[in-house]
């Protein structure tokens, strides 16, 4: 970090490094122990770590339902779907509470992010709670991936359409729900309630669909195309890229 700010100049970079050397100083133990999206997020060292924090505490409370599953599947299964419920039941409750939009909506002349000059919103996103539901269905589909076997699932024309016409609608709806509030539509506290664990829910839906045709179907296109000897490098440089990119951002934006 320290040799990070004679590189290149502009006109906030200065202020950017300054901030970012500042935070890391006096927060970097957070960090350290993956908490740093619960306590005073405006200091955290490196914003975009928060992914980080949420997705090693998530995995920390995963421990819960998974004892229960080891002794008891179909109770460590309730506890996991209860978990899931209680995590939309947060995030709805306080979406309600602060008439909150129903995701980062940017580009608008109802822009929370101007509007809400504390960060409100963006620290809410960052907690582990407000993820729960996303990465329980991932657990929970875990589970049952152990069970399932590429001969145990007969995939027809039929299927494969009904699956694909799915994804491709849940993705369109992941992008294009909050379409009218990019426009400046005031928010509704009911409605953004709604859509925003719903992106969370589709999102987990259309991953563990993709995943299961790969498994029951490894001759099919997305298995091949997944199974691609060209991805493996790629893919082992996504960590260090997730690491890295925010500093590209602020070079490219700031200098």
């Amino acid at each position: 970090m320290t040799i990070l700010p004679p590189m290149f100049d502009g006109p906030v970079w200065q202020y950017r490094m300054d901030w970012m050397i500042e935070s890391c100083e006096k927060s970097w133990w957070k960090n350290f122990f993956y908490i740093q999206n619960l306590f005073d997020s405006d200091t955290m060292c490196e914003p975009h770590l928060w992914y980080l924090a949420a997705d090693m505490q998530l995995h920390w409370l995963s421990l819960l339902p998974l004892i229960f599953l080891l002794k008891n599947p179909r109770r460590g299964l309730l506890l996991s779907k209860f978990l899931i419920i209680l995590s939309i039941i947060i995030q709805m409750i306080w979406i309600v509470k602060e008439n909150a939009p129903p995701g980062t909506i940017i580009s608008s002349p109802g822009d929370f992010r101007v509007e809400d000059k504390s960060g409100k919103y963006l620290k809410f996103h960052d907690k582990p709670w407000n993820h729960a539901h996303i990465f329980l269905i991932g657990f929970i589909f875990g589970y049952h991936v152990r069970h399932i076997k590429s001969n145990h699932f007969h995939w027809t024309k039929w299927k494969t359409m009904m699956a694909w016409m799915t994804i491709m609608i849940a993705y369109l709806l992941c992008i294009y729900d909050t379409y009218p509030w990019i426009f400046g539509l005031p928010y509704t506290p009911i409605w953004s309630a709604l859509i925003s664990p719903l992106n969370g829910l589709l999102w987990a839906m259309i991953l563990t669909i993709i995943i299961f045709i790969c498994i029951t179907d490894p001759q099919s296109f997305i298995a091949k195309i997944f199974s691609w000897s060209l991805f493996r490098p790629l893919s082992r440089m996504t960590f260090s890229v997730f690491l890295t990119h925010f500093l590209v951002v602020y070079i490219i934006r700031d200098t």
